[in-house]
């Protein structure tokens, strides 16, 4: 213990790093900590892949429940190191950070709790097993591409006239579309 902060891109290209225990003393993790920065991106650096996300319960800023991270009060859902098919929020949870789920490819199904208010960018992106994640009617906020990436996203099935709608968002148009009628 000691450490504070985890900076930008502190994970890019450990790629055999499974297991990541947070101690007690750190206060601040950067959103890009577990996601490469555009120029790490544009070297294809890789990313780790965990398979273990767990918090000492002395620290007072995170914890882990399920190997997923949340701040304290398990409202903000972090970076996941989800290897599980199907994944249902804790009812707390009001805010899925930048990248979530990205690339979190056994991921099939997602169950969003009813007070879920924000989701932030490329929450799923690339998860290319995600085929069913139903939103609430809670949800205040998208940011872009949260699916892009997902069989649920590519799926023409899931789509009306070239709108890909989810309960009350509208998430892709197609771009030939000519004439839209917004349900």
């Amino acid at each position: 213990d000691g450490i504070t902060s985890i900076s930008e891109s502190a994970f890019v290209n450990c790629s055999v790093l499974k297991t990541l225990v947070i101690g007690k003393s750190v206060s601040s993790i950067d959103r890009y900590a577990f996601r490469s920065d555009m120029e790490a991106y544009l070297k294809n650096y890789t990313v780790a892949p965990l398979e273990s996300i767990t918090v000492s319960e002395e620290n007072e800023y995170f914890s882990s429940r399920d190997n997923v991270l949340f701040d304290k009060e398990q409202t903000r859902l972090y970076p996941a190191s989800c290897t599980d098919t199907e994944y249902t929020f804790p009812e707390t949870v009001r805010t899925v950070a930048y990248k979530a789920f990205s690339e979190s490819n056994s991921l099939e199904k997602i169950h969003m709790n009813v007070g879920l208010l924000n989701i932030e960018a490329e929450a799923f992106k690339k998860c290319l097993s995600l085929a069913e994640a139903i939103l609430p009617d809670s949800i205040a906020n998208i940011s872009t591409q949260i699916f892009n990436g997902t069989p649920f996203y590519e799926n023409t099935e899931n789509r009306e006239n070239g709108v890909l709608y989810n309960g009350k968002w509208v998430i892709y148009i197609d771009p030939q579309t000519v004439t839209l009628n917004i349900k």
